[in-house]
């Protein structure tokens, strides 16, 4: 039997197993094993999973992109050439109501800039896609 649709995973599960009982935790399984995959000790990327993403601003705080699953890299663009911006800790970032060219940035539940951009910069996000869950 392929593994080219859900239900045929689910179906796959069973027989490998031999319990008649699977089907009701078949969906917890394949949820686990996707978690694995995607964010356990060794996760699976590929580059077919690499993604970039251009979005202009103007604020010291950026949201992820929605379907970021791991960033790559951040770059911010400067008379038409991207820079690459450079990661530091969240206590590494001034907190001191200075504006400027951004040069780094902290990961915390968003993107936070060193400094509040004096300008709106366009910052391109190269990243892993966050795959879509399987389902029915």
């Amino acid at each position: 039997m392929a593994l080219d649709n859900y239900a045929n995973l689910r179906q796959v599960i069973k027989q490998w197993t031999h319990r008649e009982d699977i089907d009701a935790h078949s969906e917890d399984c394949i949820l686990e094993a996707e978690q694995e995959m995607f964010y356990g000790n060794v996760p699976f990327r590929i580059y077919e999973m690499v993604s970039e993403s251009v979005t202009p601003e103007s604020a010291k705080k950026i949201a992820y992109p929605v379907d970021m699953l791991e960033l790559i890299n951040l770059s911010i663009e400067v008379d038409g050439t991207y820079y690459r911006l450079d990661p530091v800790p969240k206590q590494r970032l001034p907190d001191d109501g200075e504006t400027g060219c951004p040069s780094f940035y902290s990961m915390t539940s968003q993107i936070e800039l060193n400094v509040e951009p004096d300008q709106t910069y366009n910052f391109k996000f190269d990243y892993y896609l966050k795959p879509a869950a399987l389902s029915d």
